[in-house]
């Protein structure tokens, strides 16, 4: 219901040229209105504890939940555990349930006799909420003073949530865009969801920003300004990823020539008393060269089993949400086979360029 000096935006006519726009697919439409649910412990009583219990603690549970069942004199009840009635049309009804599993019964939900809720982002879980009825009253609506009831019919995850922008700590109610205008007569549409046919349109976006150009109060998220974002950031953290990288891999490589040199040279014994008994230069080359192709594998083998887990943690912790973890395969095998084939050439380079000195010289000096 419209407030007073308060007017619809998202009027029909900007709608219909939202909809008439070249590379729009798809348009869902979302109305939200204040709702007062009263205390009720067999539906909301499981969430409120874990609340309390959580890091996001609102205050002291006894005390807060005492000022909820007296809300009829405490306006700080009702500001702290008000929340929002929202409407959603056909469109964001296919979303929906898509996202529940198809587990809707779209005739009912069209009714008014189900309702879904989200989980909150302050503790994650459905706390038995599903299959309850809980009983809520409507203060901007037809009959502010009437109690409604109605039954939940699924619990979704904060990503289902057409609308982030709750009330108060209490789960909002998602219901049919139909029912909502049965109860309120007039919704409000305060947020447009929209689809493009090729996703990340540049010339869709401008578009449709130039059909709401005269309007101050609406704003815009897109998927594309976040993804440009995104691009910059992965921009720069690949610069920096990939020059920390070079620079331990360049002192990693110095770190095992250096250590293959030592080796060989503390072996240089060895490799002149098999030389001397029949052991020819390709194979002492072909015995470092194995053993410079073990090394490289089980360095890959350690380098795979550490990093991967604290590359994920990392991940966990920096990634904006809904980016989903990937293996860069190609680079990282095309890095791998580098790795091998390094520490399988640098032995036989070394040996090559050490052994300069007959088979007699190297015993000796082996021998001292």
């Amino acid at each position: 219901m419209l407030r007073k000096n308060e007017r619809q935006i998202f009027t029909e006519d900007k709608i219909s040229r939202l909809s008439a726009c070249e590379g729009v697919k798809t348009i869902r439409k979302v109305s939200s209105a204040e709702i007062w649910i009263p205390w009720q412990e067999e539906v909301f009583g499981e969430y409120y504890r874990a609340l309390y219990a959580s890091p996001y603690s609102p205050g002291d549970y006894e005390t807060d939940m005492q000022r909820y069942k007296n809300d009829e004199t405490d306006s700080w009840a009702r500001k702290m555990f008000g929340t929002r009635l929202v409407g959603i049309d056909e469109a964001g009804f296919e979303k929906l349930n898509a996202s529940l599993g198809n587990v809707l019964d779209r005739q009912a939900f069209e009714n008014g006799e189900t309702a879904v809720t989200t989980e909150q982002v302050f503790v994650a879980g459905d706390f038995g909420m599903a299959g309850k009825t809980v009983r809520f009253l409507l203060p901007q609506g037809l009959s502010a003073d009437t109690e409604y009831s109605i039954q939940i019919a699924a619990v979704g995850t904060t990503g289902s949530d057409p609308r982030n922008f709750a009330g108060g700590y209490t789960p909002q109610l998602i219901v049919s865009e139909a029912f909502a205008e049965k109860l309120l007569g007039e919704t409000v549409t305060e947020l447009i969801e929209t689809d493009y046919t090729k996703s990340f349109s540049r010339e869709t976006e401008d578009a449709i920003k130039q059909i709401f150009a005269d309007e101050k109060k609406v704003t815009y998220t897109s998927r594309l300004d976040v993804y440009a974002s995104m691009r910059e950031n992965e921009r720069k953290m690949k610069v920096f990823g990939y020059t920390i990288a070079g620079i331990t891999a360049v002192l990693a490589l110095l770190n095992y020539i250096n250590m293959t040199v030592s080796g060989i040279r503390n072996r240089a014994g060895e490799f002149a008393t098999l030389e001397s008994i029949g052991m020819t230069t390709r194979q002492t080359c072909r015995l470092l060269w194995l053993e410079g192709a073990g090394y490289g594998i089980v360095s890959v083998v350690l380098s795979l089993a550490l990093g991967i887990p604290f590359s994920i943690s990392i991940f966990r912790g920096l990634a904006a949400s809904g980016v989903s973890y990937a293996v860069p395969w190609i680079s990282s095998l095309l890095l791998i086979a580098c790795a091998i084939a390094l520490c399988m050439v640098v032995p036989i380079v070394v040996y090559r360029s050490t052994q300069n000195e007959g088979v007699m010289q190297r015993l000796q000096k082996g021998g001292e």
